[in-house]
């Protein structure tokens, strides 16, 4: 094996080291204003998702619901929804007194009543959600655990996509009050 030359390899050397140093010099310099713009842009973001608003629930108005007779499973709640700005999509409903509360549809065709579920309810700033007896969409209580009873409350959580929860306690009217308020 060959002894490199004495006084030959060493300033050869010294320069590639001066030219690696170098190198490694820009590579951190480079990284770290992207280290320090991907930092900025992360602030910034953090800052303005601070400031955005949590989106408001819907306004519920005329909230109730219909006594039920002794026995009886289901039930259900009316009411109307409105929203100032954009539109909310109503997903659900949950209460303490019934198993499930489901979004249904009724309507009276050839003198024969169809219900069924639906998923979701879509509430416009232009147009209310207006659920009332006698055919539309209403919240349909199903598996009561006690008897809707007229002058009661019934608890109620409406659920809604990308929106907040909206709890409120629904009055059970009188049926023979609320249909003579109608006419």
């Amino acid at each position: 094996m060959r002894q490199p030359r004495q006084g030959h390899g060493a300033p050869r050397r010294a320069g590639q080291i001066s030219a690696g140093l170098t190198a490694l010099r820009t590579i951190a310099t480079t990284a770290s204003r992207w280290l320090a713009t991907l930092a900025l842009l992360s602030l910034a973001t953090i800052h303005a998702t601070a400031q955005e608003p949590l989106s408001a629930a819907p306004h519920v108005e005329q909230a109730f619901a219909l006594p039920t007779p002794p026995g009886a499973t289901t039930g259900a709640a009316y009411l109307t929804l409105s929203i100032a700005k954009g539109d909310a999509i109503l997903t659900g409903a949950s209460t303490p007194m019934a198993a499930t509360v489901e979004l249904h549809s009724m309507q009276v065709t050839q003198e024969r009543m169809q219900m069924h579920r639906i998923e979701q309810l879509t509430i416009t700033s232009d147009a209310p959600l207006t659920m009332a007896p006698g055919g539309g969409p209403h919240l349909m209580l199903i598996g009561l655990t006690q008897p809707l009873t007229a002058g009661d409350k019934l608890p109620l959580t409406l659920h809604f996509l990308a929106r907040p929860d909206t709890s409120l306690e629904v009055s059970i009217k009188d049926y023979a009050k609320m249909m003579s308020l109608s006419e």
